[in-house]
């Protein structure tokens, strides 16, 4: 097994946002005069699209689609303002991304996070020369639908059989199995082990350097 491609989650993947995430959708619900949630309850909110969020932080029961539209559009500019306040780098990343590379792989970001803003979280983090496909939410359903990833893989000319799809959530395992790639589950992230074996996973990686460890075994066994 060799690859010849990776595709990258963003948020719980590349980059630990939930802070800002979570200090965001907590001044929309403040505004109003709602609960707010602790930043824990926020790794279960995120990962199906900021709609789906904003649906989920909201008080149970409260479901008009009205009051769904304007919070969303208050967390968007909540967001605008704030993405980078308490955002970093998950250590070892540079290093994982340095290596893939290295090896020839080409790598790509699919987020469920809208499209302008994963555009934005990446350029400033990572530069414009690192990923060659940069997609998020808007053009394709968003994952686990496969449309995005296979759209990635049709876009490079290459085979999805020859992609690692790197992600922390169920959401992505299962974008990945869709999709006929190898599903690593990223434990570094927001979600458990028990979720990512469940939904899928080929590989459970606890933090980014078995990710390199296992592109090693792979090449001393091929």
């Amino acid at each position: 097994m060799k690859f010849k491609a990776a595709i990258f989650d963003l948020d719980g993947t590349l980059v630990d946002s939930l802070s800002d995430i979570a200090d965001s959708m907590n001044r929309v619900l403040s505004l109003h005069g709602f609960p707010i949630h602790p930043l824990s309850d926020y790794r279960q909110f995120i990962g199906d699209g900021m709609r789906v969020l904003v649906t989920r932080a909201l008080p149970e029961g409260l479901s008009d689609s009205k009051l769904i539209d304007l919070c969303l559009s208050q967390m968007k500019d909540e967001y605008s303002r704030n993405w980078n306040c308490k955002t970093r780098v998950y250590g070892e990343i540079p290093q994982l991304l340095k290596y893939l590379s290295d090896k020839g792989l080409v790598l790509s970001v699919l987020s469920n996070k809208p499209h302008e803003f994963t555009v934005k979280v990446i350029e400033h983090y990572f530069g414009n020369s690192v990923f060659k496909e940069i997609l998020g939410a808007g053009k394709f359903p968003k994952k686990p639908d496969p449309s995005s990833a296979l759209s990635i893989a049709q876009s490079l000319r290459i085979s999805p059989s020859d992609f690692l799809y790197l992600g922390d959530s169920a959401v992505d395992m299962k974008t990945a199995k869709s999709a006929g790639m190898f599903a690593c589950g990223c434990l570094w992230g927001f979600r458990e082990k028990e979720e990512l074996l469940d939904s899928g996973a080929d590989l459970i990686a606890e933090k980014p350097e078995y990710v390199i460890r296992f592109m090693e075994k792979i090449e001393k066994t091929s």
